[in-house]
């Protein structure tokens, strides 16, 4: 069972259907958050009832994890699953037969689930997104980019994974906490700013062995340098057209083009979607429980090297709680050409007005906005 311990024992919230989860019956939560996924929370409950497990599915979840200051984290969702398990001999707990149950919840964007087919003609990436943010009442946060002049099929996809998809083509992320959707370019996220901490070693905190958050317990990284990609376009003439940058030999990969016009530019910008997915750097690491830290956002390492101690942009979070245990796991990476720097992109702020309107999570105050 969880216990109100010391040190970093965050404070805990988690309610199903609006009624609250007792604290001293959760065994154990892990938070997933990952860039282009939903959100994914797994609490264990001892002594489940077992005329619950079937009545469980879709019901409307809420989860709070606060340390304090920006050490804070909301989850809203939804039930996709409930895992039971029982055995004979253990006797009851809580008077249930049902020693242990994991109940597996999916973030709010879980509603995009479910088939589609369409096309979608003449539409921006932003159109895009705006259009089911409306749909499913959410705000949303987007980067400007170009046009898609070829129609853009949705074939028995999700909404979700279209839009990933949709994403991903414009060499674009995707996260949705709570009912706030966020498409923004990985380069551009020093600026942006989706969340920012700090990771210590016991040498830059004096030696002194208090646990505190983000503090480094273990670290395993790779370093190298990736090649680069060589794309070309063989023109009806015979010559070969280098699209490494801006179409001219021996230019820069990692081109950042505003519209697909012409098959050139979207073979550059599928070039530069492609280099976001490999890095040269990667880093992973365990520190002392740090909510709110997300998915595009950046940490500092601090403590070990001139090398290593810079600015590092992160993939995804696991959050582990358990009995007086709280830590984080956290994929970093970077690039030897670091585009952890300062832009002229507007910082993010995440929005939670979340409510449940009795069917569904929405937001509160609906907001389309568009950034460059």
């Amino acid at each position: 069972m969880l216990s109100k311990g010391y040190g970093v024992s965050p404070s805990l919230e988690f309610s199903i259907g609006g009624v609250p989860v007792r604290y001293e019956s959760i065994t154990s939560l892990v938070v997933i958050l990952e860039e282009n996924k939903h959100d994914l929370v797994e609490l264990v409950i001892a002594g489940f009832p077992p005329g619950e497990l079937h009545t469980y599915w879709n019901k409307p979840v809420r989860l709070s994890i606060d340390l304090g200051a920006s050490l804070y984290y909301e989850f809203v969702g939804y039930i996709d699953n409930v895992r039971a398990s029982s055995d004979s001999s253990k006797g009851l707990v809580n008077r249930s037969p049902i020693q242990a149950a994991s109940v597996v919840c999916l973030g709010a964007s879980y509603a995009m689930r479910g088939s589609n087919t369409r096309v979608w003609s003449n539409h921006r990436f932003e159109d895009i997104l705006a259009t089911f943010a409306r749909t499913y009442g959410f705000r949303s946060d987007c980067i400007r980019r170009g046009n898609i002049y070829d129609a853009l099929a949705q074939t028995g996809e999700s909404d979700w994974q279209f839009l990933v998809r949709a994403a991903t083509i414009q060499g674009l992320s995707v996260n949705c906490h709570g009912t706030h959707i966020h498409a923004y370019d990985p380069y551009q996220a020093f600026s942006r700013r989706v969340s920012f901490h700090v990771l210590s070693t016991l040498i830059t905190s004096g030696g002194d062995p208090t646990p505190l958050p983000g503090q480094i317990l273990s670290l395993k990284g790779v370093f190298k340098q990736q090649l680069l990609n060589r794309t070309s376009v063989m023109m009806p003439n015979g010559a070969t057209l280098d699209i490494n940058g801006d179409g001219t030999t021996g230019s820069s990969l990692a081109t950042k083009t505003p519209t697909f016009s012409t098959s050139v530019e979207q073979g550059m910008a599928a070039v530069a979607a492609s280099r976001k997915e490999a890095y040269d750097q990667s880093i992973e690491v365990s520190v002392v429980g740090l909510p709110g830290c997300l998915p595009g956002g950046i940490v500092k390492i601090d403590g070990y090297s001139l090398e290593m101690d810079d600015y590092w942009y992160v993939k995804s979070v696991k959050h582990r709680i358990s009995d007086n245990y709280f830590v984080s796991d956290m994929s970093l990476t970077r690039n030897i050409d670091n585009e952890l720097t300062n832009t002229n992109t507007p910082a993010f702020r995440l929005q939670n007005d979340t409510y449940f309107d009795g069917n569904r999570w929405v937001a509160r105050k609906r907001a389309f906005n568009v950034y460059s």
